[in-house]
């Protein structure tokens, strides 16, 4: 017997199958178009999450610096440390991003003692938006231990 790729309106209009397997046809190809359409659904709810996430690295660990009030070298310095190394951050670079979250209000300016520095801590916003990319990098760590432990055994 020669086997044809049909479309699915093809198939069941096709003169060799009888009643029952066309209507077979038709309710799985039901069923895979209400699946696919709960998968979906599922995807887009879990994608109506912050349009912040994820946040870039730079950006992370700039928060996570800023749980201290602090100002613009020590942040250089403390995002290097954070990081082990792998983040520096050039000065161009550091105030580029203090800009966007300030303008995300993910970070406040603070009045300072010395005028010519300027000191910033991390808002109650950014403190949240900090919290949610952590939870997600966690369940992404979660997701990927169980993965790759099942595949050893």
């Amino acid at each position: 017997m020669r086997y044809k790729i049909l479309k699915i309106s093809q198939l069941i209009h096709e003169k060799y199958l009888n009643y029952t397997v066309r209507l077979y046809i038709i309710k799985l190809y039901s069923l895979t178009i209400y699946f696919d359409c709960i998968i979906k659904n599922e995807r887009l709810k879990k994608m109506n999450r912050d349009k912040e996430l994820p946040l870039t690295e730079t950006v992370y660990y700039i928060l996570l610096a800023l749980t201290e009030p602090t100002h613009g070298y020590v942040i250089m310095q403390k995002v290097e440390e954070l990081s082990g190394g792998q983040v520096r951050l050039a000065a161009g670079t550091l105030y580029g991003a203090i800009e966007n979250l300030l303008k995300k209000k993910f970070i406040v300016s603070i009045p300072s003692a010395d005028v010519r520095r300027k000191v910033y801590a991390i808002s109650p916003m950014g403190k949240q938006i900090l919290q949610a990319d952590y939870q997600r990098m966690d369940h992404m760590m979660n997701v990927t231990n169980k993965i790759l432990k099942e595949g050893v055994n």
